[in-house]
């Protein structure tokens, strides 16, 4: 179930051989996101990749050379309102992950009055010390700081895509 921010859902593997360009056995760390897999096949394919296509290319990446401007942080976005997967969104750093479970359910940017609502809550997770997410450290006030931080990027990147809900 690939609906969740936690690691193991929004994590997607991905393998690729193209010898003489892609060194046998790397593994990338840098973010990429499903959007940017089109943009990927259409750039190996030679084919110009269309001005207002979501997603970039990440072949420089693959390749070796990641540019200088690439995403160090990604935005997340699950709509739907389900039982055991409330919507929410967040942000995902190299280090850490700040997750909004918002509490009600949208359909095309209206509140879907028909599903059932959860209450709303924050998760953060500092990747570093708890890489697999076990402690949610939202209400630490050691945190506090850096999760005002991501707040604030969490709502720059949602303006960024144009997520006004």
């Amino acid at each position: 179930d690939k609906r969740m921010m936690y690691e193991e859902p929004i994590r997607m593997p991905f393998v690729i051989l193209y010898p003489g360009r892609i060194n046998a056995g790397a593994k990338l760390d840098d973010m990429v996101l499903n959007i940017d897999f089109a943009p990927l096949l259409l750039d190996y394919a030679g084919v110009k990749i269309p001005a207002d296509m979501d997603g970039r290319s990440f072949r420089a990446n693959l390749e070796g050379a990641t540019p200088g401007d690439w995403r160090k942080v990604l935005y997340y976005r699950y709509w739907q309102q389900q039982k055991n997967r409330p919507a929410h969104f967040g942000i995902r750093t190299a280090t850490d992950k700040l997750i909004h479970f918002y509490g009600r359910a949208m359909h095309m940017g209206k509140v879907d009055a028909a599903a059932n609502d959860t209450p709303p809550a924050w998760e953060y997770y500092d990747l570093t010390i708890d890489p697999h997410e076990t402690k949610n450290r939202f209400a630490d006030p050691a945190f506090r700081a850096r999760i005002k931080e991501l707040q604030a990027q969490l709502a720059a990147l949602k303006q960024s895509v144009g997520d006004d809900q």
